[in-house]
Protein backbone atom coordinates (compact mmCIF):
# COMPACT_ATOMS: atom_id res chain seq x y z
CA UNK A 1 0.00 0.00 0.00
CA UNK A 2 1.09 3.17 -0.82
CA UNK A 3 0.91 6.28 1.16
CA UNK A 4 -1.47 9.36 0.93
CA UNK A 5 1.72 11.66 -0.40
CA UNK A 6 1.60 9.49 -3.80
CA UNK A 7 -0.87 12.36 -5.81
CA UNK A 8 1.24 14.53 -4.51
CA UNK A 9 4.71 13.05 -5.60
CA UNK A 10 3.97 12.09 -9.04
CA UNK A 11 5.87 14.40 -10.60
CA UNK A 12 9.01 14.80 -8.44
CA UNK A 13 12.62 14.07 -9.42
CA UNK A 14 11.45 13.87 -13.24
CA UNK A 15 14.76 13.06 -15.36
CA UNK A 16 16.33 11.13 -12.34
CA UNK A 17 17.77 8.88 -14.70
CA UNK A 18 21.81 9.01 -14.08
CA UNK A 19 22.51 6.38 -16.92
CA UNK A 20 24.68 8.14 -19.79
CA UNK A 21 23.43 5.95 -22.70
CA UNK A 22 19.87 6.33 -21.95
CA UNK A 23 16.56 5.96 -19.28
CA UNK A 24 17.51 3.60 -16.29
CA UNK A 25 15.37 -0.06 -16.57
CA UNK A 26 13.50 -0.86 -13.92
CA UNK A 27 11.58 -3.99 -13.19
CA UNK A 28 9.09 -3.95 -10.63
CA UNK A 29 7.98 -7.31 -9.12
CA UNK A 30 5.11 -7.24 -7.43
CA UNK A 31 1.57 -9.37 -7.30
CA UNK A 32 -0.48 -6.29 -6.41
CA UNK A 33 -1.52 -4.51 -9.67
CA UNK A 34 -2.50 -1.37 -7.89
CA UNK A 35 0.79 -1.34 -6.15
CA UNK A 36 2.36 -1.71 -10.01
CA UNK A 37 0.36 0.75 -11.59
CA UNK A 38 0.86 3.25 -9.09
CA UNK A 39 5.26 2.48 -8.67
CA UNK A 40 5.08 2.59 -12.93
CA UNK A 41 3.42 6.31 -12.91
CA UNK A 42 6.08 7.21 -10.65
CA UNK A 43 8.64 6.08 -12.00
CA UNK A 44 7.71 6.63 -15.81
CA UNK A 45 7.40 10.21 -14.54
CA UNK A 46 10.80 10.51 -13.41
CA UNK A 47 12.22 9.21 -16.35
CA UNK A 48 12.63 5.56 -15.91
CA UNK A 49 11.55 2.85 -18.28
CA UNK A 50 9.50 0.35 -16.70
CA UNK A 51 8.59 -2.84 -16.74
CA UNK A 52 6.13 -5.21 -14.09
CA UNK A 53 5.93 -8.74 -13.02
CA UNK A 54 3.22 -9.95 -10.87
CA UNK A 55 4.48 -14.12 -10.51
CA UNK A 56 7.06 -14.66 -8.47
CA UNK A 57 8.00 -17.79 -10.78
CA UNK A 58 8.60 -15.34 -13.81
CA UNK A 59 10.85 -12.83 -12.13
CA UNK A 60 14.08 -14.20 -13.54
CA UNK A 61 12.25 -14.83 -16.86
CA UNK A 62 11.60 -11.01 -17.05
CA UNK A 63 14.79 -9.91 -15.45
CA UNK A 64 16.75 -11.68 -18.08
CA UNK A 65 14.69 -10.15 -21.34
CA UNK A 66 14.63 -6.81 -19.51
CA UNK A 67 18.51 -6.57 -18.28
CA UNK A 68 16.86 -3.83 -15.48
CA UNK A 69 19.70 -1.39 -14.16
CA UNK A 70 17.37 -2.09 -10.42
CA UNK A 71 14.68 -4.54 -9.28
CA UNK A 72 12.20 -3.84 -7.08
CA UNK A 73 11.10 -6.87 -5.65
CA UNK A 74 8.12 -7.88 -3.09
CA UNK A 75 8.29 -10.65 -0.86
CA UNK A 76 5.61 -12.96 -0.57
CA UNK A 77 4.84 -14.24 -3.73
CA UNK A 78 2.05 -17.51 -3.91
CA UNK A 79 4.64 -19.16 -6.03
CA UNK A 80 8.01 -18.31 -4.38
CA UNK A 81 9.47 -16.05 -1.60
CA UNK A 82 11.34 -12.66 -2.95
CA UNK A 83 13.81 -13.89 -0.11
CA UNK A 84 15.34 -16.89 -2.84
CA UNK A 85 14.40 -15.14 -5.90
CA UNK A 86 16.96 -12.36 -4.64
CA UNK A 87 19.37 -15.01 -3.50
CA UNK A 88 19.03 -16.71 -6.57
CA UNK A 89 19.54 -13.76 -8.80
CA UNK A 90 23.23 -13.26 -7.12
CA UNK A 91 24.01 -15.91 -9.05
CA UNK A 92 22.90 -15.35 -12.26
CA UNK A 93 25.29 -13.32 -14.66
CA UNK A 94 23.43 -10.15 -15.02
CA UNK A 95 22.07 -9.92 -11.40
CA UNK A 96 25.61 -10.15 -9.38
CA UNK A 97 25.95 -6.25 -9.01
CA UNK A 98 21.70 -5.04 -10.27
CA UNK A 99 20.40 -3.18 -7.03
CA UNK A 100 17.59 -4.64 -5.57
CA UNK A 101 15.41 -3.55 -2.96
CA UNK A 102 12.60 -5.36 -1.36
CA UNK A 103 9.49 -3.51 -1.09
CA UNK A 104 7.00 -5.73 1.25
CA UNK A 105 4.15 -5.56 3.92
CA UNK A 106 6.89 -7.93 6.74
CA UNK A 107 8.45 -4.90 9.10
CA UNK A 108 10.10 -6.88 11.23
CA UNK A 109 13.69 -6.71 12.17
CA UNK A 110 13.98 -10.31 11.68
CA UNK A 111 12.23 -10.29 7.92
CA UNK A 112 14.58 -7.36 7.08
CA UNK A 113 17.49 -9.24 8.19
CA UNK A 114 16.76 -12.07 5.96
CA UNK A 115 16.17 -10.00 2.97
CA UNK A 116 19.76 -8.33 3.58
CA UNK A 117 21.42 -11.52 4.41
CA UNK A 118 19.82 -13.22 0.79
CA UNK A 119 21.51 -10.31 -1.22
CA UNK A 120 18.95 -7.21 -0.69
CA UNK A 121 20.52 -4.05 -1.25
CA UNK A 122 17.64 -2.08 0.47
CA UNK A 123 14.86 -3.15 2.37
CA UNK A 124 11.79 -0.79 2.50
CA UNK A 125 8.22 -1.19 4.54
CA UNK A 126 4.71 -0.82 3.00
CA UNK A 127 3.13 1.37 3.30
CA UNK A 128 6.06 3.99 1.73
CA UNK A 129 6.40 6.90 1.36
CA UNK A 130 7.01 7.62 -2.94
CA UNK A 131 9.82 10.35 -2.23
CA UNK A 132 11.77 7.72 -0.13
CA UNK A 133 11.89 5.39 -2.64
CA UNK A 134 12.67 7.58 -5.19
CA UNK A 135 15.73 8.86 -2.84
CA UNK A 136 16.68 5.19 -2.24
CA UNK A 137 16.40 4.23 -6.00
CA UNK A 138 18.47 7.20 -6.56
CA UNK A 139 21.02 6.25 -4.10
CA UNK A 140 21.36 2.74 -5.30
CA UNK A 141 22.02 3.99 -8.86
CA UNK A 142 24.48 6.31 -8.22
CA UNK A 143 26.13 3.99 -5.76
CA UNK A 144 26.93 1.38 -8.78
CA UNK A 145 27.96 4.68 -11.19
CA UNK A 146 30.87 4.97 -8.70
CA UNK A 147 32.08 1.99 -7.98
CA UNK A 148 32.09 1.43 -12.14
CA UNK A 149 33.72 4.48 -12.40
CA UNK A 150 36.50 3.69 -9.79
CA UNK A 151 36.91 0.18 -11.30
CA UNK A 152 37.60 1.66 -14.46
CA UNK A 153 39.83 3.66 -13.16
CA UNK A 154 41.49 1.00 -11.27
CA UNK A 155 41.56 -1.16 -14.29
CA UNK A 156 42.17 1.80 -17.04
CA UNK A 157 44.53 -0.02 -19.80
CA UNK A 158 46.66 1.62 -22.45
CA UNK A 159 45.93 0.20 -25.43
CA UNK A 160 48.71 1.67 -28.08
CA UNK A 161 50.65 -0.51 -30.00
CA UNK A 162 53.52 -1.96 -28.59
CA UNK A 163 51.90 -2.59 -25.19
CA UNK A 164 51.98 -6.09 -23.31
CA UNK A 165 48.03 -6.88 -22.38
CA UNK A 166 47.70 -9.96 -19.84
CA UNK A 167 44.91 -12.19 -21.37
CA UNK A 168 43.40 -15.20 -19.90
CA UNK A 169 46.60 -17.72 -18.16
CA UNK A 170 49.11 -18.07 -19.70
CA UNK A 171 47.85 -15.95 -22.50
CA UNK A 172 49.72 -12.72 -23.19
CA UNK A 173 49.60 -10.53 -25.50
CA UNK A 174 52.33 -7.85 -27.44
CA UNK A 175 49.86 -5.42 -29.62
CA UNK A 176 52.15 -4.61 -33.09
CA UNK A 177 50.12 -2.22 -35.29
CA UNK A 178 46.02 -1.56 -35.30
CA UNK A 179 44.80 -2.69 -38.54
CA UNK A 180 41.44 -1.29 -38.30
CA UNK A 181 39.65 1.17 -36.31
CA UNK A 182 35.86 1.10 -35.90
CA UNK A 183 32.60 1.64 -34.10
CA UNK A 184 33.27 -0.84 -32.14
CA UNK A 185 36.68 -0.79 -31.42
CA UNK A 186 39.98 -1.40 -32.78
CA UNK A 187 41.71 -4.34 -34.15
CA UNK A 188 45.27 -5.04 -33.16
CA UNK A 189 47.79 -7.15 -35.07
CA UNK A 190 49.41 -9.15 -31.95
CA UNK A 191 51.44 -11.63 -30.52
CA UNK A 192 50.64 -13.75 -28.17
CA UNK A 193 53.78 -14.26 -26.04
CA UNK A 194 53.73 -17.70 -24.68
CA UNK A 195 53.39 -19.67 -27.92
CA UNK A 196 54.52 -16.86 -30.78
CA UNK A 197 51.79 -16.93 -32.21
CA UNK A 198 50.37 -14.25 -34.70
CA UNK A 199 46.59 -13.28 -33.31
CA UNK A 200 44.36 -10.48 -33.76
CA UNK A 201 42.92 -8.49 -30.89
CA UNK A 202 40.00 -6.33 -30.92
CA UNK A 203 39.82 -3.76 -27.77
CA UNK A 204 36.15 -2.47 -27.08
CA UNK A 205 34.27 -0.33 -24.70
CA UNK A 206 31.63 -2.39 -22.79
CA UNK A 207 29.41 0.72 -23.02
CA UNK A 208 29.44 0.46 -26.53
CA UNK A 209 26.82 -2.25 -26.19
CA UNK A 210 22.97 -1.46 -25.99
CA UNK A 211 22.59 -3.29 -22.77
CA UNK A 212 23.86 -6.12 -20.19
CA UNK A 213 22.07 -8.61 -21.79
CA UNK A 214 23.72 -7.76 -25.63
CA UNK A 215 27.02 -7.71 -23.58
CA UNK A 216 26.95 -11.21 -22.32
CA UNK A 217 25.34 -12.47 -25.38
CA UNK A 218 28.55 -11.10 -27.03
CA UNK A 219 30.83 -13.05 -24.00
CA UNK A 220 28.68 -16.16 -24.48
CA UNK A 221 28.82 -16.26 -27.88
CA UNK A 222 32.59 -15.18 -28.29
CA UNK A 223 33.50 -18.16 -25.82
CA UNK A 224 31.83 -20.38 -27.91
CA UNK A 225 33.88 -19.76 -31.12
CA UNK A 226 37.38 -21.18 -28.96
CA UNK A 227 35.41 -24.60 -29.37
CA UNK A 228 35.75 -23.91 -33.38
CA UNK A 229 37.79 -26.16 -35.54
CA UNK A 230 36.67 -25.60 -38.52
CA UNK A 231 38.56 -24.67 -41.83
CA UNK A 232 36.23 -21.81 -42.85
CA UNK A 233 35.59 -19.96 -39.34
CA UNK A 234 38.05 -17.86 -37.60
CA UNK A 235 38.89 -19.97 -34.44
CA UNK A 236 38.43 -17.21 -31.21
CA UNK A 237 41.46 -18.11 -28.55
CA UNK A 238 40.79 -15.65 -25.81
CA UNK A 239 38.34 -13.66 -24.06
CA UNK A 240 38.75 -11.09 -21.46
CA UNK A 241 36.42 -9.14 -19.88
CA UNK A 242 37.42 -5.72 -17.91
CA UNK A 243 35.66 -2.77 -16.95
CA UNK A 244 36.96 -0.09 -19.24
CA UNK A 245 38.02 -3.25 -22.07
CA UNK A 246 36.68 -5.90 -23.81
CA UNK A 247 39.23 -7.85 -25.74
CA UNK A 248 38.42 -10.93 -27.95
CA UNK A 249 41.22 -12.84 -29.33
CA UNK A 250 41.21 -14.61 -32.79
CA UNK A 251 43.47 -16.32 -34.69
CA UNK A 252 45.35 -13.99 -37.47
CA UNK A 253 44.98 -14.76 -40.77
CA UNK A 254 46.92 -13.59 -44.03
CA UNK A 255 45.41 -12.69 -47.32
CA UNK A 256 42.93 -10.09 -48.73
CA UNK A 257 38.94 -9.32 -47.75
CA UNK A 258 36.73 -10.59 -50.65
CA UNK A 259 35.47 -6.51 -50.64
CA UNK A 260 38.94 -5.89 -51.33
CA UNK A 261 39.46 -8.69 -54.33
CA UNK A 262 35.99 -7.41 -55.29
CA UNK A 263 37.22 -4.08 -55.56
CA UNK A 264 39.97 -5.28 -57.64
CA UNK A 265 38.54 -7.85 -59.87
CA UNK A 266 35.13 -6.52 -60.28
CA UNK A 267 33.25 -9.83 -60.22
CA UNK A 268 34.46 -13.61 -59.58
CA UNK A 269 34.00 -16.40 -62.13
CA UNK A 270 30.26 -18.75 -61.21
CA UNK A 271 32.32 -22.12 -60.74
CA UNK A 272 34.75 -20.28 -58.03
CA UNK A 273 31.91 -17.86 -56.78
CA UNK A 274 30.70 -21.48 -55.82
CA UNK A 275 33.32 -23.02 -54.35
CA UNK A 276 32.72 -20.31 -51.81
CA UNK A 277 29.70 -20.66 -51.18
CA UNK A 278 29.89 -24.74 -50.50
CA UNK A 279 32.66 -23.19 -48.07
CA UNK A 280 30.59 -20.74 -46.51
CA UNK A 281 27.37 -23.16 -46.45
CA UNK A 282 29.63 -25.21 -44.34
CA UNK A 283 30.61 -22.53 -41.56
CA UNK A 284 27.37 -21.64 -41.65
CA UNK A 285 26.25 -25.29 -40.83
CA UNK A 286 29.05 -25.32 -37.78
CA UNK A 287 27.35 -21.78 -36.79
CA UNK A 288 24.07 -23.63 -36.30
CA UNK A 289 25.39 -26.99 -34.41
CA UNK A 290 26.94 -23.67 -31.95
CA UNK A 291 23.40 -21.98 -31.91
CA UNK A 292 25.20 -19.00 -33.23
CA UNK A 293 23.87 -16.73 -35.92
CA UNK A 294 26.23 -14.74 -37.68
CA UNK A 295 24.24 -11.38 -38.35
CA UNK A 296 26.86 -9.96 -40.17
CA UNK A 297 28.18 -11.75 -43.28
CA UNK A 298 29.12 -9.35 -45.67
CA UNK A 299 32.75 -9.06 -48.31
CA UNK A 300 34.32 -7.42 -45.39
CA UNK A 301 33.73 -10.72 -42.85
CA UNK A 302 34.91 -12.98 -45.30
CA UNK A 303 39.17 -13.22 -45.71
CA UNK A 304 40.68 -15.14 -48.73
CA UNK A 305 43.51 -16.50 -47.43
CA UNK A 306 47.22 -16.51 -48.87
CA UNK A 307 47.94 -19.65 -50.64
CA UNK A 308 44.86 -21.29 -50.97
CA UNK A 309 41.82 -20.59 -52.30
CA UNK A 310 39.77 -20.79 -48.65
CA UNK A 311 37.08 -18.51 -47.69
CA UNK A 312 36.68 -17.72 -43.94
CA UNK A 313 34.22 -16.36 -41.98
CA UNK A 314 35.27 -13.62 -39.05
CA UNK A 315 33.87 -11.27 -36.34
CA UNK A 316 30.66 -13.52 -35.66
CA UNK A 317 29.81 -12.30 -31.87
CA UNK A 318 30.46 -9.10 -32.78
CA UNK A 319 27.79 -8.48 -35.20
CA UNK A 320 24.58 -7.87 -32.79
CA UNK A 321 25.60 -4.33 -32.20
CA UNK A 322 27.41 -3.83 -35.48
CA UNK A 323 24.31 -4.63 -37.96
CA UNK A 324 21.71 -5.37 -36.46
CA UNK A 325 20.70 -2.99 -33.09
CA UNK A 326 24.03 -0.80 -33.03
CA UNK A 327 23.19 0.85 -36.21
CA UNK A 328 19.31 1.57 -35.29
CA UNK A 329 18.21 5.02 -33.79
CA UNK A 330 15.16 4.54 -31.67
CA UNK A 331 13.09 5.93 -34.18
CA UNK A 332 13.58 2.01 -35.84
CA UNK A 333 16.35 4.26 -38.93
CA UNK A 334 19.44 2.45 -40.25
CA UNK A 335 22.28 4.82 -40.03
CA UNK A 336 24.29 2.72 -42.06
CA UNK A 337 24.01 1.12 -45.37
CA UNK A 338 22.36 -1.87 -45.08
CA UNK A 339 23.34 -3.82 -48.28
CA UNK A 340 23.54 -6.90 -47.04
CA UNK A 341 20.88 -7.00 -43.55
CA UNK A 342 18.07 -9.06 -43.93
CA UNK A 343 14.78 -7.73 -44.00
CA UNK A 344 13.93 -9.09 -40.73
CA UNK A 345 17.53 -7.13 -39.47
CA UNK A 346 16.42 -3.81 -41.54
CA UNK A 347 13.29 -4.35 -39.42
CA UNK A 348 14.86 -4.31 -36.07
CA UNK A 349 14.14 -8.16 -35.03
CA UNK A 350 16.43 -9.20 -32.78
CA UNK A 351 15.38 -12.80 -32.60
CA UNK A 352 17.49 -14.24 -35.91
CA UNK A 353 18.19 -17.89 -36.95
CA UNK A 354 20.03 -18.85 -39.65
CA UNK A 355 17.96 -17.84 -42.18
CA UNK A 356 18.88 -14.37 -41.73
CA UNK A 357 22.63 -15.83 -42.49
CA UNK A 358 21.35 -16.99 -45.28
CA UNK A 359 19.69 -13.88 -46.86
CA UNK A 360 23.18 -12.04 -46.20
CA UNK A 361 25.19 -14.72 -47.65
CA UNK A 362 22.62 -14.87 -50.68
CA UNK A 363 23.69 -11.14 -50.83
CA UNK A 364 27.17 -11.75 -50.95
CA UNK A 365 27.15 -14.14 -53.66
CA UNK A 366 24.92 -11.64 -55.94
CA UNK A 367 27.57 -9.11 -55.72
CA UNK A 368 30.36 -11.71 -56.00
CA UNK A 369 29.02 -12.53 -59.59
CA UNK A 370 27.50 -9.50 -60.71
CA UNK A 371 30.10 -7.05 -59.16
CA UNK A 372 26.50 -5.15 -58.02
CA UNK A 373 24.68 -5.10 -54.63
CA UNK A 374 21.15 -6.57 -54.87
CA UNK A 375 19.60 -3.62 -53.63
CA UNK A 376 21.61 0.23 -54.28
CA UNK A 377 20.30 3.87 -53.90
CA UNK A 378 21.21 7.09 -53.21
CA UNK A 379 20.07 7.06 -49.56
CA UNK A 380 19.55 4.70 -46.92
CA UNK A 381 16.21 4.66 -46.78
CA UNK A 382 15.49 4.09 -50.58
CA UNK A 383 17.78 1.17 -49.49
CA UNK A 384 15.26 -0.29 -47.30
CA UNK A 385 12.32 0.19 -49.04
CA UNK A 386 13.42 -1.88 -51.79
CA UNK A 387 14.97 -4.49 -49.37
CA UNK A 388 11.53 -4.28 -48.10
CA UNK A 389 9.19 -4.33 -50.97
CA UNK A 390 11.30 -5.00 -54.10
CA UNK A 391 12.17 -8.33 -55.77
CA UNK A 392 16.17 -7.60 -56.92
CA UNK A 393 17.19 -8.09 -60.51
CA UNK A 394 18.24 -12.07 -61.34
CA UNK A 395 21.52 -12.20 -61.42
CA UNK A 396 21.55 -13.53 -64.30
CA UNK A 397 19.74 -10.47 -65.89
CA UNK A 398 22.56 -8.38 -64.51
CA UNK A 399 25.60 -11.12 -65.97
CA UNK A 400 24.85 -13.58 -68.87
CA UNK A 401 27.37 -15.57 -67.86
CA UNK A 402 26.01 -16.56 -64.53
CA UNK A 403 23.51 -19.66 -64.79
CA UNK A 404 19.69 -20.23 -64.53
CA UNK A 405 20.22 -22.58 -61.67
CA UNK A 406 22.93 -20.35 -59.69
CA UNK A 407 20.79 -17.45 -60.39
CA UNK A 408 17.70 -19.16 -59.08
CA UNK A 409 19.44 -20.50 -55.69
CA UNK A 410 20.59 -17.08 -54.96
CA UNK A 411 17.20 -15.27 -55.69
CA UNK A 412 15.69 -17.68 -53.33
CA UNK A 413 18.78 -17.57 -50.88
CA UNK A 414 17.14 -13.27 -51.42
CA UNK A 415 13.52 -13.98 -50.46
CA UNK A 416 11.79 -11.31 -48.26
CA UNK A 417 10.32 -13.59 -45.83
CA UNK A 418 12.51 -16.38 -44.40
CA UNK A 419 10.11 -19.21 -44.99
CA UNK A 420 10.83 -18.85 -48.97
CA UNK A 421 14.30 -19.20 -47.84
CA UNK A 422 16.36 -22.67 -47.60
CA UNK A 423 15.71 -23.44 -44.25
CA UNK A 424 19.31 -24.03 -42.85
CA UNK A 425 22.91 -24.33 -43.91
CA UNK A 426 22.55 -28.15 -44.81
CA UNK A 427 19.50 -27.29 -47.51
CA UNK A 428 21.87 -24.71 -49.01
CA UNK A 429 24.61 -26.94 -49.21
CA UNK A 430 22.97 -29.14 -50.99
CA UNK A 431 21.37 -26.97 -53.73
CA UNK A 432 25.28 -25.40 -54.15
CA UNK A 433 27.02 -28.96 -54.68
CA UNK A 434 24.51 -30.25 -56.98
CA UNK A 435 25.31 -27.29 -59.85
CA UNK A 436 29.37 -26.92 -58.33
CA UNK A 437 31.73 -27.42 -61.16
CA UNK A 438 35.38 -27.21 -61.45
CA UNK A 439 36.64 -24.10 -63.12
Amino acid sequence: MISDAMTSSLLIDRGASISQSGPNKILVADDDPHIQDSLRILLEQQGYLVETCSRGDQVLEIFDDFAPDLLILDVQFKESSGFDICATLREHPLGVDTPVILLTALGTEDSMVEGLDHGADDYIVKPFRPEILSARIRSQLERVRRIRLQQQARHSVDIDSGRILEGTSPYRYLLQSCISNGPMGQVFQATELSSGQAVALKAMDPASFESRKDLQRFLRESRATMEFDHPHLARGIDVVSRPDRLFYCMEYLTGSTLAQTLQEEGFLSESRSVRFGIQLANALIELERHDLVHRDIKPENIILTDGSDRAVLVDYGLAQRDSARGHLTTEGVILGTPYYLSPEQVKGQTKLDSRSDIYSLGATLYFMVTGAKPFDGRSTVAIINQRLFSTPTTPHTRNPLVSDSFSQIIQRMLARDPKNRYENGTELLAALQSISQPD
